[in-house]
């Protein structure tokens, strides 16, 4: 089933919350009664992109669901370029010496931007394990 949308509403109110209140995130999530994660989520995202309260006050719901939109593209183009690379790292762990640290290293040398280890190795288990699946031969 899938999620539902966060109204712009509460968005703004978890900003408020965070901006002018200083409420933790477990306060803002019991307040407005969502989760926890989901708080953190739109208060690391509009913070990374320079936004805060009083910015997003004076955006009318277009506009903030553009920032978000664009902050979420920016997310999925980093998992593209990631994935592009997930052959190449699977016939690498193949050779002697070459662990999944080394080429995390190598990858964020070539993007400093990109995913920490944990969600690097995350991705290429979630990749390796679906495309280990095969049909069985009869």
């Amino acid at each position: 089933m899938p999620m539902k949308r966060t109204s712009m509403n509460k968005i703004r109110e978890i900003i408020r919350l965070h901006d002018e209140c200083n409420l933790t995130n477990r306060a803002i999530a019991r307040a407005l009664n969502i989760s926890r994660p989901v708080v953190k989520k739109y208060i690391e995202s509009l913070s990374s992109a320079g936004l805060d309260y009083k910015a997003i006050s004076t955006m009318d719901d277009d506009a903030l669901l553009s920032k978000l939109e664009d902050i979420i593209k920016t997310t999925s183009t980093r998992y593209k370029v990631l994935s592009q690379n997930f052959k190449y790292y699977a016939t690498e762990l193949k050779r002697t010496g070459v662990t999944l640290y080394l080429l995390w290293q190598e990858y964020r040398r070539q993007h400093p931007d990109g995913y920490s280890y944990s969600q690097f190795c995350f991705h290429y288990q979630v990749w390796r394990s679906d495309s280990a699946l095969s049909m069985p031969v009869s």
